[in-house]
């Protein structure tokens, strides 16, 4: 990438930010990742993986917001509120960076693009589910065995928000492939349709993952003075939660981590695995 669309990237991804920090979605500090990341995908990852991030940042961010507005309300206390900090921009984001910076100086190879869409793929497709599901959702059941739990509790799932996630997954990287047909990019129509099939499926598999680990690994805590759960170690009314399952060093920044890295490691995975047996 030339430094004139480097230049576009960080000021296209300057203005998405800066319009998310006014719209109450980020705070100064997920602005300033958001520009980073923003501008690392985009300017190396080319114009299709730049906006499939958008859509996955402005689509989350209204899901978010119409989530907030729903009569369900999440019975689990979250980790932070809903402006995204810089943490959760760089958990959902930093993967995707790095696919891009692998497509963009490594010779624009199908596998590094399939990484960029299967991370982002993956953090909208959480972000979807968890929104929809938690609003229209109706009873949520643990991945891992079935058990009814409270709205909001990690590893739940549930028909509508599992559909939600597959739609989620499938509006990013519809949006990709629109651009690159629009912009004819040179490396992502290299690399044909087994980039996006690659990068849905793995979209999907990243969001298995994220409820799995946080079903199992995620630190949930209690509060013995209010009874409630909460994933904070120390409760809003200022008392010391106890731990009550998973690990206390991964929340819920370092699933979204994990599970991005899964989406986009299994994506660029089985591009190359797909592209070796096609004998192409």
């Amino acid at each position: 990438m030339d430094v004139d669309g480097l230049g576009a990237a960080l000021g296209l991804s300057a203005a998405v930010a800066a319009a998310g920090w006014r719209g109450g979605h980020l705070t100064g500090g997920g602005a300033l990742a958001a520009v980073a990341a923003g501008t690392a995908v985009l300017g190396l990852g080319g114009w299709p993986a730049g906006w499939a991030l958008v859509a996955f940042f402005v689509t989350s961010s209204l899901w978010t917001r119409w989530a907030g507005g729903q009569p369900v309300k999440p019975r689990v206390e979250p980790a932070k509120g809903g402006r995204r900090d810089a943490a959760q921009v760089l958990a959902n984001g930093a993967v995707a960076a790095g696919f891009a910076a692998a497509f963009g100086l490594g010779g624009q190879a199908g596998w590094a693009a399939a990484g960029v869409l299967g991370a982002i793929a993956t953090a909208a497709a959480d972000t979807w589910a968890a929104e929809i599901g938690l609003a229209r959702g109706g009873q949520p059941r643990l991945i891992t065995g079935g058990a009814p739990v409270p709205p909001g509790t990690s590893g739940a799932v549930s028909p509508c928000g599992t559909a939600a996630g597959v739609a989620g997954a499938t509006a990013v990287v519809a949006v990709a492939a629109a651009v690159a047909g629009l912009t004819r990019s040179a490396g992502w129509l290299r690399a044909g349709c087994l980039v996006y099939a690659a990068g849905l499926g793995a979209g999907v598999a990243g969001m298995v993952v994220d409820s799995l680990l946080g079903a199992t690994l995620q630190g949930g805590y209690r509060c013995d003075a209010c009874g409630a759960p909460t994933e904070r170690p120390v409760h809003r009314c200022g008392r010391r939660t106890r731990l009550v399952r998973g690990v206390r060093w991964l929340g819920n920044d370092g699933v979204n981590l994990l599970a991005t890295a899964a989406g986009g490691g299994l994506a660029a995975a089985f591009y190359r695995v797909a592209l070796a047996l096609s004998g192409f």
